[in-house]
């Protein structure tokens, strides 16, 4: 009778443990550094505060309305005429920030600032990890992957919505509508719309991106990258699934909020921006004010750059009809779309460029071949209208950011068009014939796998 293999199984085992040491040795440098990327986070408190933020306007006292017991009555705030003008999802995190605040007797700043910025730190990166993901179902597996989260996790733009500003529920925002991206490529619209209703009640702007996934559902452009070609009427149904997720999620998530407080919500969340002036940050100071469609413009700004938004996309997937969807193209149409807000809202502020800047950067990356192309010039131009509108702006406007506007739209009107030529004459990939087993390739003929890497560049 032979005796056990112990000496086989002895090495087996020895082999699984080296397997186990060996990831645990691997995930010790990605651990490292999150930790640091969130003490950088909470540095940044320090860093770059300059006097109060909406923060601290206006998202922390709802959060502390929220850690006292009153999370349906957080509209009820209010900073004199001003509530806090966001949907409620981001106040769950943050209102276990203040509860965490007031146990540990951290009220005061810049403590306060430095626990809210360290702890929402995870966000960012949350979000740069699906930036990187997109980006690597256009290119391929990148090596230098540290390299591609920085583009996102350490972006200008990023600091000054996050640290400058204090909006802290901007990188959850963008982390869901990155998500809802990679749904719709994969066919999953009506996951896809769930996940956008959470984005809507992060962020009501993010309402272009909810149109432009939904536009790009009703062309059917993501189906044909999988090598299917739905008929006009399970196109529509696929949209409208989309549509009524977003609806529903949205819906639930406002009711027991509209149920508790319906006057503070409404006004929040629907009445209150109609009543602001128009300010600087775009060209409409100059264009719009003292002319008689500046009331077209003060209490109809979200009907123009949706209106824009929604347009543009149409017109690029008209343009493209009959190709299939790249990732690297779905991020081209939500940066035109995300740039239509900056561009045309009655007030831009330096954190309205985030949006933009986090879907060109999608597009810059995701493209296959070098890095460093003139598409660079895209996420360039969005860093730098960040930069120029970080301060903060006065109403109505001097005559020095009467002009600042004007440059930040035309850098706005810039991007757009970069980003639109570019998507006219790209090669993109062609959808292959359904059932013929072949992936898709681009306009070279060359398939996706074994792309460049951001390795070799």
């Amino acid at each position: 009778m032979p005796e056990p293999a112990a000496p086989a199984l002895d090495q087996a085992g020895a082999r699984v443990a080296a397997a186990r040491g060996g990831a645990a040795t691997a995930h010790r440098p990605t651990a490292v550094l999150i930790a640091a990327y969130l003490l950088f986070s909470a540095l940044l408190a320090l860093l770059l505060r300059a006097g109060t933020s909406d923060l601290d306007l206006f998202f922390w006292p709802s959060a502390e309305a929220a850690a006292h017991g009153h999370p349906l009555l957080v509209y009820a705030v209010r900073t004199g005429a001003y509530p806090d003008a966001n949907g409620p999802l981001a106040l769950l995190p943050l209102g276990l920030v203040a509860a965490l605040a007031n146990l540990l007797g951290w009220q005061a700043e810049p403590a306060r600032s430095a626990l809210t910025l360290g702890l929402m730190g995870v966000f960012p990166l949350l979000m740069a990890r699906e930036a990187v993901l997109l980006v690597e179902e256009g290119r391929g597996r990148i090596e230098r992957r540290v390299l591609a989260h920085a583009a996102f996790a350490l972006a200008p733009a990023l600091f000054i919505s996050v640290a400058a500003a204090g909006h802290v529920e901007q990188p959850v925002e963008l982390w869901l509508t990155l998500v809802a991206a990679r749904l719709v490529l994969r066919g999953r619209p009506g996951v896809a719309g769930c996940v956008l209703g959470l984005v809507l009640l992060t962020r009501s702007a993010a309402l272009v991106a909810v149109l432009t996934l939904a536009l790009v559902v009703l062309s059917g452009a993501a189906a044909r990258a999988r090598g299917s070609a739905p008929s006009l009427p399970r196109r529509i149904a696929s949209a409208l699934s989309l549509l009524a997720g977003a609806g529903l999620v949205t819906g639930l998530g406002l009711l027991p909020f509209l149920l508790a407080d319906r006057h503070d919500v409404v006004f929040s969340l629907l009445t209150y921006r109609g009543s602001l002036p128009i300010g600087g940050g775009t060209w409409w100071a100059l264009l719009a004010r003292g002319q008689p469609w500046q009331g077209l413009v003060q209490h109809g700004d979200t009907v123009l750059f949706g209106a824009a938004g929604a347009a543009l996309v149409a017109l690029m997937l008209w343009r493209g009809r009959g190709r299939a969807l790249t990732p690297g193209a779905l991020a081209a149409l939500l940066t035109v779309s995300a740039a239509c807000v900056p561009m045309l809202a009655k007030t831009a502020w330096g954190y309205y460029a985030l949006d933009p800047y986090v879907f060109a950067a999608v597009w810059w990356l995701a493209r296959p071949g070098p890095v460093l192309t003139w598409r660079v010039i895209a996420p360039v131009l969005l860093t730098v209208d960040s930069v120029m509108l970080s301060t903060r702006q006065v109403i109505p406007p001097p005559p020095s950011q009467v002009v600042e506007g004007m440059i930040a739209s035309l850098l706005m009107v810039a991007v757009v068009a970069l980003v639109m030529r570019d998507r006219s004459a790209a090669g993109t990939r062609t959808a292959p014939a359904a059932g013929s087993g072949h992936p898709p390739a681009d306009a070279g003929g060359r398939a996706p796998a074994g792309l460049p890497r951001l390795s070799s560049q």
